[in-house]
């Protein structure tokens, strides 16, 4: 049952899992999405030449397809849904360079129209891209989870 259920995403699979949520959001369905970006138009900004001058002309060509704007775009995803008491955990990691800063917080405010929505930040390797970090591994953000869990189950 969805209710039930919890779809987690890494990166551009957040914004998979993202999608997966909001088509079942009135089942109940939550997430949990680690380095979620908040749009692809966003991400793409922030990286370096030549990415961030060609793979503009790719968002286009895919919105002459079959893709809609807010289909790249994980905040819109969460706008206009009716709040219910399913939820979406955000783990974003300190030192990624890949994802745009403050990318957690405004994946979690937008969930917050929806949702109940909880941020977990994952302190990465000094010097690293947390980005290729698995946050899982950090057993400080399965502790967080587990405290989470368990106000979440006593409620």
């Amino acid at each position: 049952a969805p209710a039930n259920t919890y779809v987690v995403g890494t990166c551009q699979g957040a914004t998979i899992a993202t999608y997966l949520k909001m088509a079942h959001h009135a089942e109940g369905m939550s997430c949990i999405l680690e380095h979620p970006y908040p749009s692809l138009r966003g991400l793409i900004a922030k990286q370096e030449w030549p990415v961030n001058r060609l793979a503009p002309y790719a968002i286009h060509s895919l919105l002459n397809g079959s893709a809609e704007e807010n289909e790249l775009d994980l905040i819109a995803r969460f706008e206009g849904s009716e709040e219910n008491e399913s939820e979406a955990i955000i783990i974003e990691t300190d030192t990624d360079i890949f994802v745009p800063t403050g990318s957690g917080l405004q994946v979690q405010q937008a969930a917050e129209s929806a949702c109940h929505a909880h941020l977990i930040t994952h302190i990465g390797q000094p010097g690293g891209n947390g980005h290729q970090e698995y946050s899982f591994n950090d057993p400080a953000v399965w502790a967080e989870l587990k405290r989470h869990f368990a106000r979440r189950l006593s409620n």
